[in-house]
């Protein structure tokens, strides 16, 4: 069991105000959606929790420990970001053995890979390799960012199954442009607005807030 706790979480550009004062908690057993529009904060706010940027302020907590660098929960909390994260001229096999999770060369979703360099794969195949390796890795929080993004329906539709495999353990905070395939398998919702993140009480009202928005 884990329970992550962000708090007074303050991110600025410039005179810009990204993030005020936001308030987040994720643990085992769930998947928390995060939603919002283009350039509402959504990336910057898992960056800044995974402490891959500098922020104005944060409280943030693993259990009961109050987390004061970055250091100290190395290997507990995973990122995903829009951005390949595989070297180029690796083989599969040798990426899946840095995130440290071997055991799922026999996913029938990537066993056919595991002998190709990253180079060698489609956008959506190293998107694949990078989202199970994760998911599998032994981190306790997983935070993904636009993880659907170039897959095939169907793929989206596997990767799904194993979110929901994986939250039994650890938890996980996700968003997406395709908003609807986050909705289906959340259990939890936030959206993004003028900087500060506001609860969805449910899914009608995060609709609501949604309709006739691009992503």
């Amino acid at each position: 069991m884990v329970f992550l706790e962000v708090d007074s979480l303050v991110k600025r550009y410039e005179q810009k105000v990204v993030l005020s004062d936001v308030a987040l908690s994720c643990s085992s057993g769930e998947i928390i959606g995060v939603y919002g529009l283009n350039g509402s904060g959504k990336s910057t706010l898992l960056k800044a929790i995974a402490g891959f940027i500098q922020t104005d302020n944060i409280f943030l907590k693993i259990n009961e420990k109050v987390i004061r660098s970055s250091r100290e929960y190395k290997g507990r909390i995973k990122y995903l970001g829009q951005n390949s994260l595989a070297p180029a001229y690796l083989r599969v096999k040798k990426v899946i053995q840095l995130f440290g999770c071997e055991e799922i060369v026999k996913d029938n979703l990537i066993k056919d890979l595991i002998e190709y360099r990253i180079r060698d794969l489609s956008g959506g195949q190293r998107r694949l390799i990078e989202l199970v390796s994760i998911l599998y890795s032994k981190s306790e929080i997983i935070l993904l960012d636009e993880p659907f993004r170039g897959l095939a329906p169907i793929m989206i539709h596997e990767l799904s199954k194993r979110i929901k495999v994986v939250s039994k353990i650890k938890g996980v905070i996700i968003t997406d442009s395709l908003f609807e395939e986050v909705f289906k398998i959340s259990n939890k919702n936030y959206y993004l607005s003028n900087g500060f993140l506001r609860l969805a009480e449910n899914k009608h009202a995060l609709r609501e807030y949604l309709k006739g928005s691009k992503l």
